[in-house]
């Protein structure tokens, strides 16, 4: 990866060294795209909605976006002025956060840690709409910026439980939770067969969907979201209740080992160059 991860990599490269099996397909989109183009592309891919769109090089979830109908796409890629990926929505209930090491000289990786999210629900009265049940939620009216209209008005039926958000970021009002008493044998198997083709790859995290977390393990009914490099965080330390300076302890001795993989893996440290330091700056614009 570019920078090991850190920052500025493409999404596609990244997806394109995976088993494939397992990748949602999509297809690379270089900038604005017509309303024909965009017609041409789902005939030629075979695509249908929803569908997910999101920039080649992000971070956080920032930019993605679940479009449905063909006028929604076509809004998106007339204004897009950067390379985006339109991708098949992977439509399985549960997301996981799994986060692995392998040091150099090391056969396998090992799990470090397990993140289950729980998307942004609400549970419905039939009587109120999305958005006054999130206006009453403490935690989960700040998030109301994220949804459309549509969303917002929808009147969930009585005891129903009705998901706001499809995507599974912080700032998408999603809740982390510390999955780690889920660590198995049969889980390390299986994330050293999805990388077992993927050389050079040491530290980082994968984000997959899964039927169930039974199916997960046993390789089926899940998909890969994205892989993700040095930039990466055990996401369990995000766990309400998880203590914050445990946190920073967390994030401290695994900021080490990536330091300690990296002397392992090249010549002596060096300073980051010029180079670096303005692509940098270029890509914190970009995200902004």
């Amino acid at each position: 990866m570019v920078y090991g991860g850190l920052f500025g990599y493409d999404k596609s490269d990244i997806l394109q060294r995976l088993p494939q099996i397992w990748v949602p397909e999509f297809e690379r989109v270089e900038g604005p795209q017509t309303r024909t183009e965009v017609e041409v592309l789902l005939l030629r891919r075979g695509f249908s909605f929803p569908l997910i769109v999101k920039p080649e090089v992000g971070e956080r979830g920032i930019g993605v976006q679940l479009v449905r109908t063909l006028d929604a796409l076509v809004e998106v890629l007339e204004r897009i002025q950067r390379p985006h990926l339109v991708q098949r929505f992977c439509p399985f209930e549960e997301e996981y956060g799994i986060f692995v090491i392998r040091h150099p000289g090391e056969e396998r990786f090992r799990v470090e840690s397990v993140c289950g999210k729980r998307f942004m629900e609400v549970e419905g009265d039939g009587v109120h709409t999305v958005e006054a049940l999130l206006t009453a939620d403490a935690r989960n009216f700040r998030y109301l910026d994220r949804l459309d209209a549509t969303e917002l008005a929808y009147v969930p039926a009585a005891g129903a439980r009705h998901r706001c958000q499809p995507i599974g970021n912080h700032n998408r009002g999603t809740v982390f939770l510390d999955y780690r008493d889920r660590m198995s044998p049969a889980l390390v198997e299986q994330m050293n067969f999805l990388l077992k083709d993927f050389d050079g790859f040491h530290f980082g995290r994968f984000d997959l969907r899964a039927a169930s977390w039974e199916s997960l393990v046993e390789g089926r009914d899940f998909c890969i979201i994205e892989l993700n490099g040095a930039a990466s965080e055990p996401t369990h330390i995000y766990s309400p209740g998880f203590s914050f300076w445990e946190a920073q302890r967390t994030l401290g001795r695994y900021w080490s080992l990536m330091a300690r993989i990296a002397r392992q893996n090249g010549p002596a440290p060096h300073r980051p160059s010029s180079q670096f330091w303005a692509d940098f700056k270029a890509y914190r614009r970009q995200v902004r």
